[in-house]
């Protein structure tokens, strides 16, 4: 979305000492490093504690021995567990995401069947000609405004974010799935010009006034970075087309999917109903992000 106060400045490593991060010179050195350093301290925890409990069982009667059995039955059960959760990867459904989030704790896996969008097999209320009941569909999707962060979350961020002068203590964001679903709605728009009317980008006050190529020249670009990012690696198979004796990709396939629905959910209750006033200088607070924006910073993928 337009507005300047979305894009995002590192946080300084001075600013909250909780937040700081490795620099991108060292990253594969902590990656690995630290993470030989934990599994070692693991192991190490665990060796002490199976001899705590043996010398318990040596020294006890047999029912306490029993007693002392259960109980390290039990405390391994929950290292397994942990470790499970702790070692999650890309093969595991549990895998986080790298940069934080607050919204990291959401993350759930389903597996859904995708639409081929061709035909017969399309999602009407998303596509199809323009009406205004597609359009409502589109817009209870994301078009619900910014959302507001609160203290803690807005300190753990990779990236500073801006205050809300109406609401102290809390701070503006926005969920990319959310910028790109208006990106794509842009752009799905701009495919129907005599019924969406297109306007320049620096006159936009409403949604549909992003419509100029500026915007949606930007919007492409986002999606394309996201769409890399995220990287889907679900297989598209050939299969045999009866009806005209070819094979063909077939597009109505299994994906591995995060639960859309929780996440909107969670957005839509941390929607920020105040005006957001952008024109108050909040660079005293300590999470305020300052930006420069004829220098936007490192390029993107």
């Amino acid at each position: 979305m337009p507005s300047k106060t979305e894009h995002y400045q590192p946080l300084a490593s001075t600013d909250i000492e909780s937040n700081q991060r490795p620099s991108s010179d060292e990253g594969s050195e902590v990656t690995f490093s630290g993470e030989f350093e934990k599994s070692r301290r693991r192991r190490k925890i665990w060796v002490q504690l199976k001899e705590i409990l043996s010398r318990w069982n040596l020294m006890g009667s047999p029912s306490a021995g029993l007693i002392i059995s259960w109980t390290t039955s039990a405390i391994l059960a929950l290292f397994i567990l942990y470790n499970l959760h702790y070692n999650s990867g890309p093969t595991n459904p549990l895998f986080p995401q790298i940069a934080w989030s607050p919204l990291q704790h959401l993350l759930e896996y389903d597996v859904k069947v995708f639409k081929s969008a061709f035909g017969g097999d399309i999602d009407r209320r998303y596509q199809g000609p323009p009406s205004p009941e597609i359009d409502a569909n589109w817009d209870d999707l994301y078009n619900f405004g910014s959302t507001m962060l609160n203290t803690y979350e807005a300190a753990h961020l990779p990236n500073k974010t801006w205050p809300i002068v109406q609401e102290p203590g809390n701070y503006i964001a926005v969920i990319d799935v959310f910028h790109h679903l208006h990106c794509l709605n842009m752009i799905r728009k701009a495919l129907h010009p005599e019924y969406y009317v297109p306007h320049d980008w620096s006159d936009a006050i409403q949604e549909d006034n992003l419509l100029g190529e500026l915007h949606l020249d930007h919007c492409v670009d986002s999606i394309r970075q996201s769409l890399m990012c995220m990287s889907d690696v679900s297989v598209i198979p050939w299969q045999w087309d009866t009806s005209d004796s070819t094979s063909k990709p077939v597009g109505n396939i299994v994906h591995t999917c995060r639960n859309f629905d929780a996440i909107r959910s969670w957005v839509y209750d941390r929607r920020m109903i105040v005006d957001f006033d952008k024109y108050t200088d909040m660079r005293h607070d300590p999470l305020a992000g300052v930006f420069d924006w004829s220098n936007m910073g490192q390029p993107g993928i």
